[in-house]
């Protein structure tokens, strides 16, 4: 059961780090479209 719960909690960690992740690549997008345009 408590294997379980680890798993749950691996998930979510990965869940977060793919949204960082995710967050991180518009933040560059947007930073290489701005200095395009500026």
């Amino acid at each position: 059961m408590q294997f379980l719960f680890l798993l749950l909690d691996l998930g979510g960690f990965l869940h977060t780090l793919l949204y960082f992740c995710i967050l991180k690549q518009n933040d560059v997008l947007v930073g290489i479209h701005g200095s395009k345009y500026s």
